[in-house]
C-alpha cells in the first residue's frame, strides 16, 4: 500500500477508498477498458520511481497477454524488457488460451541518464510502428 500519494501531472495514484467504487466500476464497465485493463505511462513511469527510488526495490516485473497489444507495448516504452513469452499459458474469460508475455527492468538500468535515448532505440530496433 502507498504510504502517500503520488503525482504526475495528469494522475495521483492513492490507495482506493469506498467512495470511489462507483466511479471505479462505471469505468471498468465500459468495454475497451474491460478488455485489457491498460494504463498509461506516466501512471507506470511513476510507480517505477516509487518502487526504485523510495521503495528500494531491485528489480521490477509485469506481465499481459501477448494479444494485449497496448500493455506490452507500454511496458517497452518504459524501458522494460521482454523477457518471457509463453505460449497459451492463460485461460482468458473468453474460453481462449492466451500467450502471455513477461517483462522486466532493474533498478540500475532505470536510473541510467542515458536510459530515455536507449529505450526509444531498443523500441524502434525491435517493432518498426513504434512511436515516441
Amino acid at each position: 500500500m502507498l504510504e502517500r500519494p503520488l503525482h504526475t501531472e495528469r494522475l495521483t495514484l492513492r490507495p482506493a477508498t469506498p467512495g470511489d467504487a462507483e466511479a471505479t466500476w462505471r469505468f471498468r464497465r465500459l468495454e475497451s477498458v474491460n478488455e485489457w485493463m491498460t494504463g498509461s505511462p506516466a501512471g507506470v513511469r511513476e510507480l517505477l520511481r516509487h518502487c526504485f527510488q523510495d521503495l528500494g526495490v531491485r528489480r521490477v516485473t509485469a506481465s499481459c497477454f501477448l494479444a494485449n497489444d497496448a500493455s506490452w507495448r507500454l511496458m517497452e516504452r518504459v524501458g522494460m524488457r521482454r523477457e518471457l513469452h509463453a505460449v497459451r499459458e492463460s485461460l482468458h474469460r473468453s474460453g481462449r488460451w492466451l500467450d502471455t508475455v513477461g517483462y522486466a527492468i532493474l533498478g540500475a538500468e532505470w536510473q541510467l541518464p542515458e536510459h530515455a535515448d536507449v529505450l526509444r532505440e531498443r523500441a524502434r530496433s525491435t517493432d518498426s510502428s513504434w512511436t515516441a
